[in-house]
């Protein structure tokens, strides 16, 4: 493989007429590194991918790849390999066909069948270069399709949703072993994906994307624990989008009702604030303990957890979910519980902020 190069890329946009795709989008993928690229559906990631790729041209901005503009460069001349949804094999052609047809010119015919066999072990199909793409399950013509994208030797490897297609059990599997296999070959990758927990799961860094502009690009770790808005808490893993206002300096009134600690910073007495609160960092209490009373209405075993949801006593609308393990037991729906949010977990944004995957009822303010 050639040296993992990183990708830059600045004030990038795109227009199509009147409509804009992409907005001053920038951000960088460290060379070696799996970035993902999450976002609602229409946001602009896969049309972001396809300029990096060369297969379209922004409107504005650049784009570098290991320090070099490549913005007005030929896709061939990017060093960039690419996977498409469809992985887009020719069904004619053995799989040793498909992956050598990318090959650079030059080689013989005994270099390319070498590298052909040695591009099929790196994804774990040694011996299958004579069989047609029809012949493989979806899982192996995702890693022949790789293995295509890897053949010429690129600088960077993009992904075009190369899950997608593949049955939920499968993708659980091949994304750990496409996170494996981008390890071990230590090419930079940019992979754009629909499925938060998929890139939660793989990805070195997160780009996470709403109507053409980048909310936050961070490490999972920082995205999940720290999000940079209300958008990005409920949009990466499960989160309740609680309406507040700043009641006194290190306190709240969640929907404008129940008070509760919290660090308010620099927002003024009487702010509108949205507070994200994670479903497992709302603590259980059924006894008369501290917190919040609230009433269960819901309850559903998921495995490992159960899923709860609880109205707040006294908040028609203050309708709250958690997380408990399942291996305790679970108060019956109708039991009426306590609550606690801890401070340290809650995290608070200006405004009560109106996004699409919250039911319009539940920001309402009381």
């Amino acid at each position: 493989m050639s040296k993992a190069a990183s990708v830059r890329v600045q004030g990038l946009a795109r227009r199509f007429g009147p409509v804009t795709a992409l907005d001053g989008v920038g951000f960088t993928a460290p060379a070696g590194e799996l970035t993902c690229l999450i976002g609602p559906s229409g946001c602009g990631k896969t049309t972001l991918l396809r300029l990096i790729a060369g297969l379209d041209a922004p409107s504005e901005g650049g784009i570098e790849i290991d320090g070099q503009d490549v913005t007005r460069l030929s896709p061939a001349q990017r060093g960039a390999g690419m996977v498409f949804q469809s992985y887009a094999l020719f069904p004619n052609m053995t799989v040793a066909s498909n992956i050598a047809y990318g090959m650079k010119r030059g080689l013989s015919a005994q270099e390319k069948a070498a590298r052909v066999d040695a591009l099929l072990e790196t994804v774990g199909l040694p011996g299958l270069g004579q069989r047609l793409p029809g012949a493989l399950s979806g899982g192996q013509q995702q890693r022949v399709a790789i293995a295509r994208a890897l053949a010429p030797d690129p600088k960077i490897l993009l992904l075009d949703e190369p899950l997608a297609a593949l049955d939920p059990q499968i993708r659980e599997r091949l994304r750990g072993e496409l996170k494996s296999l981008q390890h071990r070959l230590g090419v930079t990758t940019i992979m754009v994906t629909h499925d938060q927990d998929e890139a939660l799961a793989i990805a070195d860094r997160i780009v996470v994307m709403r109507a053409g502009r980048i909310e936050q690009a961070d490490p999972p770790e920082t995205v999940y624990n720290l999000p940079a808005s209300a958008f990005v808490a409920g949009f990466v893993g499960a989160a309740n989008v609680i309406p507040a206002v700043v009641s006194a300096p290190g306190q709240i009134q969640l929907f404008g009702v129940r008070s509760l600690p919290a660090a308010t910073g620099d927002f003024a007495i009487g702010a509108r604030v949205t507070v994200c609160v994670r479903p497992e960092a709302v603590w259980l209490d059924q006894g008369e303990g501290r917190g919040v009373g609230a009433r269960i209405v819901s309850r559903q075993f998921a495995g490992a957890t159960q899923k709860l949801d609880a109205i707040l006593e006294g908040v028609a609308r203050g309708r709250v979910s958690l997380e408990t393990p399942s291996d305790r037991p679970a108060p019956p729906i109708g039991a009426l519980v306590h609550l606690d949010f801890p401070a340290d977990r809650l995290r608070l944004f200006a405004g009560s902020e109106e996004v699409a995957f919250v039911p319009q009822d539940e920001v309402a303010w009381t």
